[in-house]
This record gives structure tokens, sequence and C-alpha cells, in this order.
């Protein structure tokens, strides 16, 4: 019989310490199926540290844990989520067949939820989130859950109403104090997510997300070297920590600090947050950007089609250097791979909801696409419009939204102002800076694409309706 591991003398102990930074309470009554009190032990530390968006350690502790106790099914429950390919098959057919009915409630749910996602089952794992919820409306795995899925449909009112509710249930949750500042400024209400921000860094200190999160806000919002000062205090705190090395690179190459860029990326190489070949990539990427910011397309296009990764930033700038330099079967290839990007439904293992807001952030990137094509056209009355369903479409919530939304509302502008449209152009160029003062004039050192520097033509009729 596996035996239950309640929050005996040694789980207490661990959770206090870990719920003084942050850590992931086990909840009350029975948790854990286990038949180690080590692997117990280890299967701590990795909730621990998942709630530290510490993902490697976390993984290592799960590894040990089910070293301890090849029978640990909550173990491979967990390092299903963190796995891909072969080990999660792996994973997945013993989570199968396991006896789940030996298992606590909460462990049960987990399993079935977790093998819902792994099988692409997104109707399935909600269904079974929700009825979970409906007997257990005060467990904080399942409320953490329900927070995350509302928050990636941008059902944000639901999601701040649930995050609530798992606060007054474990106030030392702190990812909810994270989600619910990533609510605030999905709202545009950047003073309360600042406001949330520091609550988690006052409960965490220590721990390098809550400056992340900080850091991320204030690049958002144009606060520079606040935002840099934030990512390298999440460093100093967490030297490999992934989101802030790969932020601080990003300061560095929006603020045309490419040498600074290089030599994070080089950081993160060392650091081993970066392999070889995404490193290679990176600085690729980087040497195009440097290129297109000097106004030299022809070489943005020479290096950015050597680029193995071409991710939204690289074939939007790739699309723009291959119009100014006339590549136009060139460019029509790149719009297609944009296109052929848009209708992907996300990575493996990607939960339902998850995978559309990656589908909506890729649909938007083909809207100031095709907007970018039609102005190089001379469709000007497409352009306008396409830019502005692509702003209809962005928020802030986070800095990969946020930029995209910033530089497609810079691009309406700048197009506005081209048009001679001066009053529309201000109320832009008003809205830009409402979030962000700093932007635009850092858009406008980059050399504007050529057809820009002519005088606007008699509209071309468009080539096709406008995309919805």
């Amino acid at each position: 019989m596996r035996r239950f591991f309640h929050s005996t003398a040694l789980t207490a102990l661990l959770l206090a310490v870990g719920l003084a930074a942050g850590g992931c309470p086990a909840g009350p009554g029975p948790d854990w199926t286990t038949d180690s009190e080590a692997a117990h032990k280890e299967f701590l530390l990795g909730l621990q540290d998942r709630m530290r968006v510490y993902e490697s350690d976390a993984f290592s502790h799960f590894e040990e844990a089910l070293r301890l106790d090849p029978e640990f099914v909550s173990a491979k429950v967990q390092l299903l989520r963190l796995v891909q390919g072969e080990r999660a098959a792996h994973l997945a057919e013993a989570i199968r067949a396991a006896n789940l009915d030996e298992l606590s409630p909460r462990e049960r749910f987990l399993a079935r939820f977790q093998l819902a996602r792994y099988e692409g089952d997104g109707l399935g794992a909600t269904r079974l989130l929700e009825e979970y919820l409906e007997v257990n409306p005060k467990d904080p795995f399942a409320l953490d859950l329900q927070g995350r899925r509302l928050y990636a449909l941008e059902e944000l009112d639901g999601a701040e109403e649930v995050l609530q509710r798992l606060l007054q249930v474990e106030p030392n949750w702190v990812q909810a104090q994270n989600l619910l500042g990533y609510i605030a400024m999905a709202r545009g209400d950047f003073a309360q997510a600042e406001d949330r921000f520091c609550t988690y860094a006052y409960i965490a200190p220590d721990q390098a997300n809550p400056y992340d999160s900080q850091g991320e806000l204030m690049l958002i919002v144009g606060r520079y070297d606040e935002a840099r000062g934030r990512f390298e205090k999440a460093l100093e705190l967490r030297p490999n920590f992934t989101p802030s090395l790969i932020n601080l690179a990003y300061l560095e190459f929006i603020t045309g600090d490419f040498d600074s860029a290089a030599a994070t990326l080089a950081r993160g190489l060392e650091e081993g947050v970066l392999g070889p070949k995404d490193y290679e990539n990176a600085l690729c990427m980087l040497e195009m950007w440097s290129r297109r910011s000097t106004g030299d397309f022809e070489g943005a296009w020479r290096t950015g089609k050597s680029c193995p990764d071409a991710g939204p930033d690289v074939a939007l700038t790739l699309l723009k250097s291959a119009l100014a330099t006339g590549r136009k079967k060139e460019a029509k290839l790149v719009l297609e791979k944009i296109r052929s990007h848009s209708t992907g439904h996300g990575m493996p293992g990607m939960l339902e909801e998850s995978a559309e807001l990656y589908q909506r952030f890729r649909k938007s990137v083909l809207l100031q696409a095709e907007a970018i094509k039609a102005e190089a056209d001379g469709r000007y009355d497409q352009a306008l419009y396409l830019y502005g369903k692509a702003d209809q479409a962005l928020g802030f919530r986070n800095r990969a939204f946020a930029t995209l939304k910033l530089s497609n509302l810079a691009n309406l502008e700048r197009l506005q102002r081209h048009l001679g449209d001066e009053r529309a152009a201000e109320d832009t160029r008003r809205r830009i800076e409402t979030v962000n003062p700093s932007f635009l004039p850092l858009f406008k050192k980059v050399p504007a694409p050529p057809w820009l520097a002519r005088a606007p033509a008699a509209p071309a009729p468009p080539e096709s309706p406008p995309a919805t």
C-alpha cells in the first residue's frame, strides 16, 4: 500500500522555509503519495523551485525524487510538464499505467490534467479542472491553473477573481501576486502592475523573478535605466536566470547598445542559458538589427537570410529589407512564411488557451507584415487599415506583445505623417508617449525605408480585400 505524506514535522519545516521565500505550499490533508520520505523531501523542493521559476532546479529535484521512488507518480507528472519527445512519451505511458486510485484526489486530478494537456486535449483538461474545482474550490494548485487559463484567454476579470481567492487560501503563493501584476499590465494600469510586482519582491526578496517582472514593466514604459538595474539584480541573485538574460539583451538591442547586447549573449552562453546554436543564431539576429539600424537594408537582408530561426522580429525586418532592396520575389516568400506561422497551434504539450494566445500573437505579426507590404506598394488605405487591425489585436500583457504593439503604432504614426495627416499622427504619437515616452525617439533614429522617402503617389488599387 502506497503511503500519503502529510505535513509532518519535516514537511512543515520545508514549507516554512519555502513560504518565507515564496515556496510552494502543500495544502491541507493528504498531499503526495510515496513510500520514501527522502523522495517526498526532494519533491517539495521541486515545488518550491517551480514557484521561484527555477525550472532547471525543479527538474533536478523531481528527477531525484523519482530516482528515490521509481513509483512516485506525482514526480512523473511534474516531470511530464518539463520534458518533450521520447522522455515525455515514456512518462505519459507510466502515468497511464499507474493505479491512480491509490493517490490523493489532488494527485489524481493533476495526473489526469497533465495527461490531457500532453495529449493535446485542451477541452478535456479544462473540463477536468472545472469539475475538480467544483468539489475542491480552495485547492491552490487548481486555483493557480484556473487563474493562468483565464489570463491566457484574456478573461482578465475572471482571472483576477480566481487569483484573489487563491491569495485568501494561500497568502504566500507569490506567483498569484506576479500574475495579478501582469493582469494590471494587460489592462494598461502600469501603476497597479508596479504595486503588485513590488509586493512580490517584498514577499520574495531573495528570488530573481520579482525583479525580472519589475524590469519587464519598466522596459515597456521606457524606464530603461531602472529596467537594466532590475534585470541585473535578478542576475545577481541567479546568474543563469534565462528570462532576465534575454530581457537584458533585448533592452540593450532596442536602445542601440549592440556591443553590450553581444556581451550579454556571451554571458548567456557561459551560464548555459544559451546553447551554442542558439548563441550563434542570436548573434546573427543582432548583426542584422545593427545593420538595419543604420539604414543598411542590403546588409540586413544578407545577414538576416542566413539566421536559422526567423522569429517575428527577424521576419518583419527581413520583409522590410527585401522590399527596400527591390527583392519582390524574396519578400513574397518571407510574407508567405509569416502567413504559414500564423496558422500554427503553438508547441507540443501547450495548453489550448496558451496555443490560442500564441496564435493571436503570430496573427498580429502577419497583420503588421501585410501592412508593411501594402505601404511599400503604395496601397496606403489598406496599410492604415492593417496597422489599425494589428493595434486592436495587441495589448501590453508582456514585453513581446507590448513592443510589437508600440512598433506597430510607430509605423502607423510615420505613415500618417508621410501622408500629411498630422492630426491622426499626433493622436498616435500621444498614445505611444502615454505608455512609453522614450520609444518614438529611439524608433525615429532608425532610417525609414526608401518608399517613405518619396512623396506619396496616388493610391494604388488593393491587390486583395483587407485582411480580417
